[in-house]
């Protein structure tokens, strides 16, 4: 190496100390044209560059450095380093792997490992890594919290706990900190301890927006709604541009029973954030609600974009517009199996069009829809369609905007739309016989994690509506909630009937025979009061008052609007389901055999 090169990356050097980036920059390449192979300007100036975000250059010349001299791990690691930072996750893999077989012990190189490994989520690989660079130094508090955000992504909430109480005792009170052990006590719905880990938030710093807004959250899932608003307004107080405060006070007050207050914070929250997807998909949800049709369907489409929910692709293809379909047409499923049973109500009205269709759903419900509509042909969601077997598509939400705009358009459904197996169906009734009383199944259950504690009544409240003696009970559902109906039963000398040898989980086709071997139906909102809707059985539904109740239980004379054979039996205030139980047991102590 010469004189001038020494004394012009000396220079950039320098310059870069300087914060003069521009001119270290230009005496790089000044290098690079007099020896374009010279290592330290080639790393030197990859570094500069990966520290403004110029990752493309950053990597061109960092995989030149590495290919002159591949066996040091310093320059592998900055490779590593800079192909992770612009995305390239898997690619910088190999190089972050080189480089600690060279120096096992390179902390930063380690922890930008384990970053990485959690970028392709393959937590339990960084987890490791983690306990690799706690093992050689206990005290590392970062490192500690790291480990905590790891074990709480493997779901190994109280190993988090542990490793964020160990943080916190090597660094001190950091607010941060605080929030996300209150994160774990919210996932582990320990909802007084989250709250209490906000409130120290926020008291090492009071002017923390975002801990107030966590802890109007805790607050709300303890029923302490007016505490909660309070917060969700402080939030925004002390941020006024902070979205997450709205949509939280929306969501409360919406709760309360209060559509219009909560549509115009939603108005808010787009009025900061116009593209903010759950804002517009709430504003459609409440809209539907009111039954205003044409916004709530336009609303509606913004679920492709929800920041909690799996994407999804869409096909590349045009979108169907409605009218005759152009040529072969694909309508395609999604959500759960209860959404593609409500919105294939209209599946009758798309018979009158001579082009093909192919439809895809659940693979659980292909028995039934082949059977009930044998001019479509079915296919399971779960194997794509090929792109070459469609020319327009759809998915099956976004049917209703063509076909559901306003409250007469669904007397258009003509009931059952479902076919049952009658043969199986008869078979089932016969069994369950038994003179003078009325077959009641019960399903009192949803499996929706996010929503299954504001949904679901304690099955123990069914104790007095298992003594009427008018009814004969089976149980439609599946799990551990079918067990625990079993045991109630038993505990009330009542037989819960049971067919062992069906699948409640995945023989949609015999359980549906079994709603239709029933008189009535009791049920929570779930796939089974979706089937029996569809039916067009008698069912009874009960649901809470406005937090886990969907959109499309719209009422009519108590009635829902897509399944008229539903009565909807709602709570009278979030949480309490002692009024709706009453209502419920007088009811179905007012009905008798008909048969």
């Amino acid at each position: 190496m010469t004189n001038l090169i020494q004394q012009l990356i000396a220079q950039s050097i320098h310059h870069l100390e300087n914060n003069s980036q521009a001119q270290a920059e230009n005496l790089l390449l000044r290098v690079l044209q007099i020896e374009p192979k010279n290592l330290p300007a080639l790393e030197i100036l990859g570094l500069s560059k990966a520290k403004s975000g110029n990752y493309p250059d950053a990597i061109g010349h960092l995989k030149k450095a590495v290919k002159i001299n591949s066996k040091n791990p310093s320059t592998l690691f900055n490779l590593a380093r800079a192909l992770s930072d612009n995305g390239n996750y898997l690619e910088s893999m190999a190089f972050f792997e080189k480089s600690l077989q060279l120096n096992r012990k390179d902390l930063p190189c380690l922890i930008s490992y384990a970053m990485t490994l959690e970028h392709l989520k393959k937590f339990d690989k960084a987890l490791a890594i983690y306990e690799e660079i706690l093992s050689g130094n206990i005290n590392l508090a970062d490192i500690w919290l790291q480990k905590a955000l790891c074990l709480k992504l493997l779901q190994e909430y109280d190993l988090s706990l542990e490793a964020y109480t160990k943080a916190i005792e090597l660094k001190g009170d950091y607010p941060e900190d605080h929030i996300g052990k209150g994160n774990i006590f919210m996932e582990l719905e320990e909802y007084e301890k989250a709250a209490f880990e906000y409130e120290r938030a926020i008291s090492i710093r009071p002017n923390y927006a975002e801990g107030y807004s966590n802890l109007g959250v805790a607050l709300e899932k303890l029923a302490r709604f007016d505490d909660a608003i309070k917060c969700f307004e402080e939030a925004a107080k002390l941020n006024p541009g902070y979205v997450g405060a709205y949509l939280n006070k929306s969501r409360v007050v919406k709760a309360l029973g209060d559509m219009d207050a909560a549509f115009a914070l939603l108005e808010k929250a787009i009025a900061i954030d116009p593209l903010c997807a759950e804002a517009h998909y709430e504003m459609g949800s409440i809209a539907l609600k009111k039954m205003s049709f044409d916004l709530g369907w336009e609303k509606y489409e913004w679920r492709w974009i929800l920041p909690n929910l799996p994407k999804q692709e869409m096909p590349n293809k045009p979108l169907w517009t409605g009218g005759e379909p152009k040529n072969r047409l694909l309508i395609w499923g999604e959500q759960g199996i209860g959404d593609q049973t409500l919105f294939s109500s209209v599946f009758k009205e798309l018979e009158g069009f001579d082009k093909k269709i192919i439809i895809s759903l659940n693979k659980k419900l292909i028995p039934i829809y082949k059977r009930t509509f044998p001019k479509f042909e079915f296919r399971d969601l779960a194997d794509p369609v090929s792109i070459n077997e469609f020319d327009e598509h759809i998915p099956i939400g976004s049917l209703a905007k063509y076909f559901r705009k306003n409250v007469q358009d669904f007397e258009k459904t003509n009931f059952p739309y479902l076919a049952d197996d009658p043969s199986r169906t008869t078979k089932l009734r016969d069994q369950l016989h038994e003179p003078k009383k009325m077959i009641c199944g019960l399903a009192c259950n949803s499996t929706n994690k996010m929503l299954a504690s504001d949904k679901n009544f304690p099955i123990s409240m069914l104790s007095p509506l298992l003594q009427l003696e008018q009814f004969k009970f089976l149980n439609l559902q599946y799990g551990e909630g079918g067990e625990k109906l079993l045991e109630l039963g038993q505990a009330n000398n009542t037989q819960v009937h049971h067919f062992p040898d069906i699948d409640l989980f995945d023989d949609l086709d015999s359980v549906l025979s079994l709603v239709n071997a029933c008189d009535v139906v009791l049920s929570s909102s779930n796939t089974i009061a979706h089937l029996a809707g569809a039916l067009g059985k008698r069912t009874i539904l009960i649901v809470p008052y406005e937090t886990g109740k969907f959109w499309y239980w719209h009422e009519i004379n108590h009635h829902s609007l897509w399944y008229p054979s539903i009565r909807v039996f709602t709570q009278k205030k979030q949480g309490d389901w002692s009024d709706v139980m009453s209502e419920v047991f007088d009811f179905m102590g007012s009905l008798s055999f008909d048969r």
